[in-house]
């Protein structure tokens, strides 16, 4: 992930940056880009990212994946330090939409 979850192109200093899982020469975009490269190779079938400008809709739109941004509150939000009480929101990134609503139903109730 981009450090401190706040970047564009997910480069780690330590690490250097997640490459999007079809194509190396690009980024796996957003803060959460580790998250989509991971569901976009088929590492795992979903993961959690963290979202207040796209860091979940862009890793997975750039690595051919699925990703959700919950409403506010719908998912528990008692998580790290936020930029923004009222757009920050931690949500899947998965495979197929199915794969989303199921993880959805059970981190929501």
């Amino acid at each position: 992930m981009h450090e401190f979850a706040f970047g564009t192109t997910t480069k780690n200093e330590k690490f250097g940056p997640a490459r999007c899982a079809m194509d190396k020469e690009r980024s796996a975009g957003g803060s959460s880009g580790g998250s989509g490269g991971c569901v976009g190779l088929g590492t795992v079938p979903i993961a959690i990212g963290t979202d207040t400008g796209g860091s979940i809709r862009v890793p997975s739109t750039s690595n051919g994946a699925v990703g959700y941004k919950p409403t506010i509150n719908r998912w528990p939000s008692d998580y790290g330090i936020k930029m923004s009480h009222f757009r920050d929101t931690c949500g899947p990134i998965g495979v197929s939409v199915e794969d989303i609503a199921l993880t959805d139903s059970v981190v929501s109730g």
